[in-house]
């Protein structure tokens, strides 16, 4: 017992950043978000799987016929990237026009655990219908919308809480490290109680048990790491040298004139967050579609994906530890178009390296279909399907590219959240992360209905379905070479004295008093030198 007591304060000393109280609550209130990114895209996606297998109709629809139960996870992710694009600015203005940030943070962070509560919930219903399916779905969107609402606020204290650029980058290198970590801690703590319960022996039941097993898990870590943490980040006062309002009219100018700026005023801030754009769109449908294609193309079963989701987790903690060292050897656009590179090649190979052999069901093999066939149709009720069964070595394919995947992911977020630390202008902190979130989600839709319509167009090729992801890469490759990060900070260097805490501002400004004092003293002894 006090080896358990010793290891747990050490992890919380973990949680001290240079003895900075608030870096400190944001480094625990970031952290405590990690395990719910995992458990959304990975368990959460493995019962909706499962579910929508069980309330299928006879031609393997869900929803009255209107798609495939393949398809339930990519349209969650559509109708949540649609929706996080609205709201994303808009609460982000509200945030910077108001006092309101830390409500408004603690609204939204409380939000997404409730409905992973209720997740937990509508998995034990005993038999699954449309109605379930619909609930679990309206769930897992907002679980998600919730939490990247959450996400916008809490990083607009980044640039706040810290006192230089490195500060940044070790900071986020911290945090991704930490939200990497947790997230293999959920990984693991979910395959041993799987182990131990035997979840693993029949598919459905395993899907359910593991989904809340890693829901228990989440709401722990929120509760440990909230709780504590809460009080001490920083309420946010008026915005600086504005008046506060929280009109409707306002926040529509604010967010037109945000967007403006990022094409006029800040255009690398708009190059950039048009990088971005692509990017994240690729990233988070690879990570949002990750579990439906091993479990749906490469035939493997839940507890394999969960095994291979622990590697993928494992290897995300070095990649973000990695993103600090990295950036103090090479330029961090350098480090930005690497990182988005590799991502094009792992994408493009990725899918057929995993894919499965697709084997006739149905009509043709009534045993083998008797898992697809819940609702117990008739033979001639069936049409002939496939059901997919794994390669030899198919598991350990998929373990590799789980590591690459990891690591891609490690790297993927510190470097993209620096970039845009280095580049708000200051006072606008909420309103540009909302932009970074919309940037995030406004493409997050296409890579989804692309991986839909083909899914739903062709048969038996969820590789090629999954391969559409790949070209997102590209673009946002190609628009990252244009990013001038110089140009950027040039450019925000008049605003850094607006921002809240303003240790950087405060920094750039006792430079530039330095400097004049220089030149002062350079004057002076110049005139009585002349004298």
């Amino acid at each position: 017992m006090n080896k358990v007591s010793t290891f747990a304060r050490n992890i919380w000393g973990c949680f001290n950043y240079k003895n900075k109280e608030e870096a400190s609550a944001f480094l625990k209130l970031s952290t405590s978000r990690g395990s719910a990114t995992v458990y959304s895209a990975l368990y959460a996606t493995i019962a909706l799987t499962f579910l929508a297998r069980l309330a299928e109709d006879c031609d393997g629809n869900i929803l009255g016929g209107s798609i495939k139960s393949s398809s339930a996870i990519a349209s969650t992710i559509f109708i949540e990237g649609a929706i996080t694009a609205i709201l994303s600015p808009t609460s982000g203005v509200i945030a910077d026009g108001s006092s309101y940030r830390k409500l408004m943070y603690m609204i939204f962070h409380c939000a997404w655990i409730a409905m992973i509560v209720l997740q937990a919930i509508i998995v034990t219903t005993d038999e699954p219908n449309d109605t379930t399916v619909l609930s679990y779905m309206a769930t897992l969107i907002l679980v998600s919308v919730f939490l990247e609402l959450s996400i916008t606020l809490i990083n607009a204290y980044i640039p706040e809480v810290t006192d230089n650029e490195q500060d940044v980058h070790d900071l986020n290198a911290r945090t991704f490290a930490f939200l990497n970590g947790f997230q293999l801690l959920l990984a693991l703590f979910v395959a041993g109680a799987g182990i131990v319960l035997g979840s693993d022996a029949d598919p459905d039941e395993s899907a359910f048990t593991l989904s809340q097993i890693g829901a228990g898990f989440v709401i722990f870590v929120w509760a440990y790491l909230t709780i504590p943490a809460i009080g001490k980040l920083p309420a946010r006062g008026k915005p600086k040298g504005t008046e506060e309002s929280i009109g409707s009219c306002s926040k529509v100018n604010a967010l037109c004139t945000n967007l403006q700026e990022t094409v006029t005023t800040y255009p690398q801030v708009g190059i950039f967050l048009a990088s971005y754009m692509f990017f994240f769109a690729g990233v988070n449908n690879v990570v949002g579609l990750a579990s439906n294609f091993l479990l749906e193309g490469a035939g493997i079963e839940p507890f394999e994906v969960a095994l291979a989701s622990a590697a993928l987790l494992f290897f995300s903690v070095p990649g973000a530890l990695l993103v600090a060292p990295l950036m103090k050897k090479m330029p961090v656009k350098k480090a930005y178009l690497i990182c988005v590179f590799y991502w094009v090649a792992v994408s493009a190979v990725g899918p057929f390296a995993m894919v499965g052999d697709a084997k006739e069901a149905g009509k043709n093999n009534n045993t083998e279909y008797e898992f697809f066939n819940p609702n117990n149709c008739t033979l001639e009720q069936q049409e002939t399907r496939t059901t997919v069964e794994p390669k030899g070595g198919a598991f350990f394919i998929v373990l590799i590219f789980a590591i690459l995947y990891g690591i891609g992911i490690g790297t993927a977020f510190p470097i993209s959240q620096s970039i845009m630390v280095m580049i708000i202008p200051g006072g606008k902190e909420a309103g540009y992360f909302g932009l970074k979130t919309v940037a995030a989600k406004l493409l997050a839709w296409a890579p989804a209905l692309a991986f839909v319509t083909v899914n739903e167009s062709l048969e038996n090729r969820i590789d090629l379905a999954f391969l559409v992801i790949a070209p997102f890469f590209v673009m946002a490759l190609l628009t990252g070479l244009f990013i001038d990060l110089d140009k950027a900070q040039e450019d925000i260097k008049d605003t850094l004295h607006l921002r809240h805490g303003a240790q950087i501002g405060a920094r750039e400004l006792m430079k530039e008093d330095a400097a004049i004092a220089v030149q002062v003293e350079e004057t002076v002894k110049s005139e009585v030198h002349s004298l």
